[in-house]
């Protein structure tokens, strides 16, 4: 089984359907594939949506399904009690939001799963945790 630490950026797009999406449905439904998130990634996967509502870019009944889907997701969730010493550390590079992810990439020893390029780049320059970028 490979873990893998996925973002929110990266659910939102699986969850409403993107082109971007749609490329992530091999890994994201590999039975070979386990996936991790901090429990930050529900709270920013609904953000996340409610900004598309406000802009007029989706609709309710699409948004639940969205939610519904990502609560049936095969997603394991990861409190953050551990991982905040790591996330201060990392503070001159990411926001909390975003060092909660590389946190748990690194305590997993697990490579990091994103569409967001900046954080992408910040994984990159600033830490050895392996990085897969979608989009």
């Amino acid at each position: 089984m490979v873990a893998i630490v996925v973002d929110a950026s990266l659910l939102v797009e699986y969850l409403m359907r993107s082109e971007v999406g749609q490329n992530l449905t091999g890994v994201i439904r590999d039975p070979e594939v386990r996936l991790h998130a901090p429990t930050l990634c529900d709270i920013e996967v609904a953000s996340s949506l409610r900004r598309l509502l406000l802009r007029r870019e989706t609709t309710l009944v699409r948004v639940g399904e969205a939610l519904s889907d990502l609560l049936d997701m095969p997603l394991q969730r990861h409190r953050h009690e551990s991982l905040l010493g790591r996330v201060i550390s990392l503070r001159k590079n990411f926001s909390a939001n975003d060092a909660t992810y590389v946190a748990l990439a690194e305590l997993l020893g697990a490579p990091f799963l994103t569409t967001d390029q900046a954080l992408a780049r910040a994984v990159e320059a600033h830490t050895d945790v392996p990085l897969l970028i979608a989009g």
